[in-house]
């Protein structure tokens, strides 16, 4: 796969690479596609996904790395490594929020890194993306991370008051077994700016919460009054019900 297969990767301005739980995607297919845009200028709008591709290596994560250095010009990005253990081995999560620092001009970014993500991954992608002050849309997703604890949330909870042109926030900790009731109460209070934003959704089902307040999803809009609810702040915690 290279740029002569691509055809106008090289030009295009909004592009899709997705190949979720694809286990013929190895680190020369990864090579291909990111030789072919690498150095594009006029790209704005990224997206790719290889979620569950189990034959990409340390190598092809960091080809991939390589090549988002090189796009300057990309305003809106999403990378998803969800269940890519070789994240965790190759250091891809530390070396990607570096590359990330170089782009304070991103106006929406997207990232999971479900399954492989730890404390010390948020705190590394925190010290960079705090840069980007122009972001209006932010998703983070590091569910069902096994190292995720509340230290990860006070790192993320400490960079939230930078962004003050958030419209959309979305955080996903789905399964983060090790996360308590005291690191959904570090994020509920860290969301209280977002007074004006069109969306905020934090999602806390199944850590190690008490039933007080979780299993929730955290909202900005108004719960329906046939729903348990618990307010903190101005924001409700929506209890499943049981």
């Amino acid at each position: 796969i290279n740029a002569e297969y691509m055809g106008t990767a090289t030009t295009v301005q909004n592009l899709q690479l997705m190949f979720p739980n694809c286990n013929k995607v190895s680190d020369v297919v990864v090579r291909g596609l990111t030789e072919a845009i690498t150095g594009n200028t006029r790209l704005i709008k990224l997206k790719v996904s290889i979620s569950l591709c189990t034959n990409v290596s340390g190598v092809g994560l960091k080809e991939l790395n390589r090549c988002i250095l090189s796009l300057r010009n990309v305003k809106r990005l999403v990378i998803d490594i969800a269940g890519c253990n070789a994240a965790s081995e190759c250091g891809f999560i530390r070396e990607l929020s570096m590359i990330l620092g170089n782009f304070r001009d991103l106006l929406s970014l997207g990232l999971n890194f479900s399954y492989v993500s730890t404390d010390e991954d948020l705190k590394q992608m925190c010290s960079f993306i705090r840069q980007c002050k122009l972001l209006q849309k932010l998703k983070l997703s590091c569910s069902r991370s096994k190292n995720m604890t509340n230290e990860g949330l006070r790192d993320l909870a400490a960079i939230l008051p930078g962004f003050t042109s958030i419209t959309h926030l979305d955080l996903d900790f789905f399964g983060c077994s090790r996360i308590t009731d005291e690191g959904v109460m570090i994020i509920s209070e860290a969301s209280r700016q977002f007074e004006d934003a069109s969306q905020i959704k934090v999602n806390f089902h199944a850590c190690a919460t008490s039933t007080e307040i979780a299993p929730c999803l955290l909202y900005t809009s108004d719960a329906a009054d046939d729903l348990l609810c618990v307010d903190l702040g101005g924001r409700r915690i929506i209890k499943k019900k049981k």
